[in-house]
């Protein structure tokens, strides 16, 4: 709860009874110390040491101010950067074009597993993503 998340819903993620929005797992891995990545982490159990450097800390501030993560902001850049089109990233990532369009124009937000999809395929860390982090 101190993440702003009922218990219930982090214990069902745990459990993997369900699945977190990246927003939701983003504001747990803040509240614990820990890197998104490492949380999200199928089957493991959760890491036992916080993985964040001084910038990713001030990152999880910003979250805490506006309510969302910065990965549809990360999103656009990364796919500018790349010259890659939202239609390209979903044929890669196999993900329907107009869900990643609805990501990148901060439309809707993805769960854990494919918001890992996607930073895997651009070859970032979904924490960096989701902080904006460069």
């Amino acid at each position: 709860a101190r993440a702003g998340v009922h218990k219930k819903s982090i214990a069902d993620w745990r459990d993997e009874r369900s699945e977190p929005l990246v927003s939701y797992a983003y504001q747990v891995a803040c509240a614990l110390g820990y890197d998104v990545d490492d949380l999200a982490l199928p089957g493991s159990p959760w890491p036992l040491a916080p993985r964040r450097d001084g910038v990713e800390v001030a990152a999880c501030g910003y979250f805490k101010n506006v309510g969302r993560t910065m990965f549809g902001a990360s999103l656009r850049q990364l796919l500018e950067a790349r010259q890659m089109s939202a239609k390209e990233l979903a044929r890669r990532t196999e993900l329907h074009y107009t869900t990643v369009g609805m990501w990148r124009r901060d439309r809707s937000e993805p769960r854990l597993t494919m918001a890992l999809r996607v930073s895997g395929e651009l070859g970032v860390r979904l924490h960096a993503m989701c902080a904006w982090l460069e």
